[in-house]
């Protein structure tokens, strides 16, 4: 195969995990529950994370959904083996995707 070389580009950190530049490709995901449904949200987190997602999005696309992200982070927090979880807000035109930051413990 041939080598493709990889562009230059910044690195941007989101939480502890690098992205962009010289450092490997972090897998991503997104859940696909409806955020305010705190428990629902953080057991996908939970499983995409074990599924080795460094990074998954939630939707908040209602004033519900933006009340439970406290939730949901403490959720996740409390979850093992999981040591870091980090809540970072991005928002995009059509609504505002806030990236969880998942790192299993070492």
């Amino acid at each position: 195969m041939d080598h493709i070389p990889r562009r230059r580009t910044p690195t941007v950190w989101i939480g502890g995990v690098p992205v962009g530049s010289e450092h490997p490709v972090v897998l991503q995901s997104m859940t696909d529950t409806d955020t305010a449904d705190a428990e629902a949200t953080a057991r996908q987190v939970v499983e995409l994370a074990a599924a080795g997602s460094e990074l998954v999005r939630v939707t908040v696309n209602t004033v519900a959904a933006a009340r439970a992200i406290p939730e949901i982070r403490d959720r996740i927090a409390d979850e093992k083996p999981f040591r870091h979880v980090g809540v970072h807000g991005g928002v995009s035109r059509e609504e505002m995707q806030v990236p969880l930051v998942v790192v299993p413990a070492s």
